[in-house]
């Protein structure tokens, strides 16, 4: 810094008024230099370079794999058919009770 000047006022309960100015030649701060601006652009091509999402997470139940319910079919005798459990069919099916089946009902099947 640079002192060019101060107040002349001389009462003691003041404090003096400094007034600092740059000349040519004093050394200053380094002034910081501006964080470079985004476009739409960048980032777009940011986000062409990012990774693929992973894959989905397979549901539990294979796509189209169902059963329709004919007369006097237990749920038993489905389990055993596509060799999974009753609990299972039940709870792919939201099932409380396993003699609740309904003849032309459709089940999915885990």
């Amino acid at each position: 810094m640079c002192v060019v000047g101060s107040n002349p006022i001389a009462r003691s309960n003041l404090l003096p008024l400094v007034l600092v100015l740059f000349a040519a030649g004093c050394r200053s701060a380094p002034t910081p230099t501006p964080e470079p601006r985004h476009t739409i652009a960048d980032e777009l091509a940011f986000l062409k370079q990012a990774p693929a999402p992973p894959p989905a997470v397979p549901c539990t139940t294979e796509p189209g794999r169902s059963h329709r319910v004919v007369k006097g079919e237990t749920l038993y005798a489905i389990a055993k058919q596509y060799d999974v459990t009753v609990e299972a069919l039940m709870r792919a099916n939201r099932l409380r009770d396993a003699r609740s089946l309904k003849t032309g009902q459709v089940l999915r099947i885990p």
